[in-house]
């Protein structure tokens, strides 16, 4: 069984100097699992667009600081590496409360409905061709 990935919203990469004076750059990720699961909240969201960051100041100037994606309801989430900030997850299927705002403006874009997402994760095993 193979994860499904969905086609995210991207914008023009952005290159700048951040609130701390840091010389940064994103890249805009194109697909990823469409469900995010904070450890803050209640609700699973549906996965709007998504950004990988990175510190021009650390060390390695290829190693990614944290991710962000923002949700169809109106929320950011991250993920990160840093000790204290994990947790949060993205997930093929819900598996909890999932937030009923995204769900409705996702489908409403076109997206696929978490029960159509859910027939095509589980499927019933049979023969291959």
């Amino acid at each position: 069984m193979s994860a499904v990935k969905l086609p995210l919203e991207v914008r023009a990469p952005h290159e700048g100097i951040g609130p701390k004076g840091y010389w940064y750059w994103n890249n805009r990720i194109r697909s990823c699992l469409p469900y995010f699961k904070s450890t803050r909240a209640r609700s699973v969201h549906r996965v709007r667009r998504g950004s990988l960051h990175r510190d021009k100041h650390s060390p390695d100037e290829l190693k990614i600081g944290h991710a962000t994606f923002e949700l169809w309801c109106g929320q950011v989430g991250f993920i990160s590496d840093d000790p204290y900030k994990r947790g949060n997850e993205l997930r093929q299927l819900p598996g909890g409360e999932l937030c009923p705002k995204c769900e409705m403006l996702a489908v409403k874009a076109g997206l696929p409905s978490t029960a159509e997402l859910r027939d095509q994760v589980v499927r019933p095993l049979g023969p291959r061709p």
